[in-house]
């Protein structure tokens, strides 16, 4: 009775939803939101080569939601999103890094550093 009960109140009362890249992009973080209630906000990073302005859809058990609006940063703002979106994209890399095998590991720790010193973000390969 103990354990149900406190499942009950551990248990997430929102909904899950998987994110997708909408226009083209080629990546989205984070892949998935937990918690989720109506009204809420969400910020979502993705790109392509380079930063783009592009609505993902949020995938939940009730069907596919695709965003309202999209903001680009003011300019106060932009270079820390842009650090932000770049760190993202370097976890997802090193994400894919560890399940890669060796030779495709390679490449992908290439991309890293050469995001990384680009963007000026340290990872463990640049420090």
């Amino acid at each position: 009775v103990a354990a149900q009960a406190w499942l009950d109140l551990t248990k997430p009362m929102g909904q899950r939803g998987e994110l997708v890249p909408g226009g083209g992009n080629a990546w989205i973080w984070p892949q998935a939101a937990f918690d989720l209630h109506d009204g809420d906000e969400l910020v979502v990073f993705s790109g392509g080569e380079g930063l783009t302005l592009a609505a993902p859809e949020l995938q939940l058990a009730s069907g596919r939601m695709t965003a309202t609006t999209v903001q680009a940063a003011g300019a106060a703002f932009s270079s820390l999103l842009s650090r932000e979106a770049s760190r993202a994209r370097l976890e997802l890399l090193e994400a894919q890094r560890q399940l890669a095998n060796s030779a495709a590991a390679k490449d992908i720790e290439f991309e890293l550093v050469r995001l990384s010193e680009q963007s000026r973000v340290m990872t463990p390969h640049t420090a």
